[in-house]
């Protein structure tokens, strides 16, 4: 170090070195250093010359041993200081908007005043938000590209559909594009079981549900079923139906002695299998009249078990569907031609059926409006229901809405008939009508038809067979009782009328419906001065009921809102 203070001292030429040194070190001013050690060529130069790059780098040690220990330094006392960790870079919402960022983590101020998603991890992302875009649309992407979404286990099929279907059929019809198929999934191949499974659920259907909702061709479903057992496996649509006729001869467990009913609930295993695989063939674009009419079926199975609100949306599905297969009577038809006058008539069925289905479902969900407008009176009728069954090679008579009932006229042709002037009630309870009399010529002629309906049906079942149509009987019943009992229509009940119906009323000839509705009238004429309903004809129709709820759900939803009506009427006495 002396002599280093002495070469300074006696050589006044090395001063310029140093201070050369300090300006490389100090100030990054090389350009005076070599200026001088390029000019100054001498011993000390010389030296300085060999020990400058020893110096250099101790030098920069130094530094970066002076930086670490800040930088560590900080890093231990923030936690002791209570200051937040800051982030390295602004937030993604403060970059975009120009806006100042504090770095604080997990979110930055400005972000916590705005209550936006505060996002520091945005280097990556590759669809950026305009600037001017609202905040909340900006908080909603940023929570959408934050979202790690799992892979979804349920995969739907492709669609092969052709839009030409429905963008224009005559072009469709003249190429003859094919429309996707569908096979059946496990799930519902375990639901359906074998061959012989399988014939037993079309026996069943058919000696049960058929019987008094003729939908399906008996023939047809045959010989459609024996196809698939010569070795080929049901088409998926074909499937649906199956399960649909499964599901629509489901009947709720009924508990024997003081055994607790087990899972009475009407959502089964088979209800959901075949809510998924109807999903399915709709993703899948597969469009069929089996497959309209499985929907139907289901929806049915909705209503007489009050699945709701699944009931109402099914209702409404079944009837777009229809429409898009254009079966409404003067429609424009998308399907293949019929081969036979028996499909031709089961087209016309299943759209009656799907009119039957929306105006139920108006009377289970009153102030619903209907999907399907009123029917024109040149609309056909179906034909004879045994007729059609047997697959007759003569067409038989097709009535028109508009003819007169007789005898041949089918019983279901009959039940469209009650429903018809059942949905003309209830449009005569919505009419604004300023004329009353006008309103009131209307409606004792409806009263007039529906009773003379009515007195056909039971000369009818007498003529035939001596069965009596019940599903007549209570949908002519409820008319009468709607007309009745609304005050928007000026027709006044006859003192005779609710009870002799009570009086006739059978738990095993009659609907829910029509039991439900006499017992309300019944509530307001027999309510009891004590509260003690019991030996009352309310009682007994209670009990009729809690009968049919053994079959369709949707009696014990009766039997509850009576019985709250009930309770209801013995507080205000």
């Amino acid at each position: 170090m002396q002599c280093t203070v002495t070469i300074i001292m006696l050589r006044p030429s090395t001063n310029g070195y140093v201070w050369c040194l300090r300006d490389a070190l100090y100030e990054d001013n090389s350009d005076s250093f070599n200026n001088t050690l390029l000019i100054n060529s001498t011993f000390t130069g010389m030296a300085f010359n060999i020990f400058y790059p020893f110096i250099y780098l101790t030098y920069l040690s130094f530094q970066f041993a002076r930086f670490f220990s800040i930088r560590l330094f900080r890093l231990v006392m923030a936690p002791v200081r209570g200051k937040p960790d800051l982030a390295s870079n602004a937030c993604y919402s403060c970059k975009t908007k120009k806006r100042r960022c504090d770095k604080k983590l997990p979110r930055c101020l400005e972000c916590t005043k705005k209550k936006r998603r505060c996002n520091y991890d945005y280097v990556n992302k590759i669809s950026p938000i305009n600037s001017e875009q609202s905040d909340s649309f900006e908080e909603n992407y940023l929570s959408v590209q934050s979202i790690i979404c799992p892979p979804n286990p349920y995969t739907l099929p492709p669609s092969t559909f052709p839009a030409l279907y429905f963008v224009d059929p005559s072009v469709f019809h003249n190429h003859h594009v094919e429309l996707p198929r569908a096979s059946i999934p496990s799930y519902v191949a375990g639901e359906l079981g074998s061959n012989q499974q399988q014939e037993q659920i079309g026996r069943l259907f058919f000696h049960t549900i058929h019987s008094w909702f003729p939908m399906v061709s008996r023939k047809r479903f045959y010989d459609d079923l024996h196809v698939s057992a010569e070795g080929f496996s049901p088409a998926g649509d074909l499937g649906f139906l199956l399960l649909a006729m499964k599901l629509m001869t489901w009947r709720p467990p009924s508990s024997e002695g003081d055994a607790p009913v087990v899972d009475p609930t009407a959502r089964t295993a088979t209800y959901r299998a075949a809510k998924q695989f109807g999903f399915e063939l709709e993703t899948a674009g597969v469009i069929s009249l089996r497959v309209l009419q499985g929907m139907i079926l289901v929806a049915l199975y909705e209503i007489g078990h009050a699945i709701y609100p699944a009931a109402f949306m099914s209702v409404a599905a079944s009837v777009r569907y229809a429409h898009g297969l254009g079966i409404q009577p003067g429609g424009m038809q998308r399907l293949k031609l019929p081969l036979s006058w028996v499909e031709e008539e089961e087209r016309k069925r299943v759209w009656w059926s799907a009119f039957l289905l929306d105006r139920l479902s108006g009377m289970t969900c009153p102030g619903c409006p209907a999907a399907i407008d009123e029917p024109r009176p040149e609309d056909p009728l179906p034909t004879d229901d045994a007729l059609w069954d047997e697959g007759a090679t003569k067409v038989p008579f097709s009535p028109l809405l508009k003819n007169p009932v007789s005898m041949e006229f089918g019983r279901f042709a009959l039940l469209i008939q009650a429903f018809v002037l059942l949905s003309k009630v209830l449009r005569l309870m919505s009419s604004r009508d300023e004329q009353s009399h006008l309103l009131k010529d209307e409606a004792q002629q409806l009263e007039r038809t529906v009773k003379a309906l009515l007195y056909f049906g039971q000369m009818e079942c007498k003529s035939r067979n001596g069965v009596p149509s019940c599903e007549l009987h209570s949908i002519s019943h409820i008319s009468l009782i709607t007309m009745y009992t609304s005050p928007k229509i000026p027709v006044e009940m006859p003192d005779n009328f609710i009870e002799p119906l009570a009086d006739v009323l059978d738990s095993s000839n009659y609907e829910h419906m029509i039991l439900y509705l006499t017992s309300v009238q019944l509530l307001k004429r027999e309510r009891p001065t004590n509260g003690d309903w019991s030996g009352t004809r309310v009682e007994k129709l209670k009990t009729a009921l809690m009968w049919l709820d053994k079959r369709w759900q949707l009696s014990g939803v009766f039997h509850q809102a009576l019985e709250a009506q009930q309770i209801a009427l013995s507080r205000e006495t």
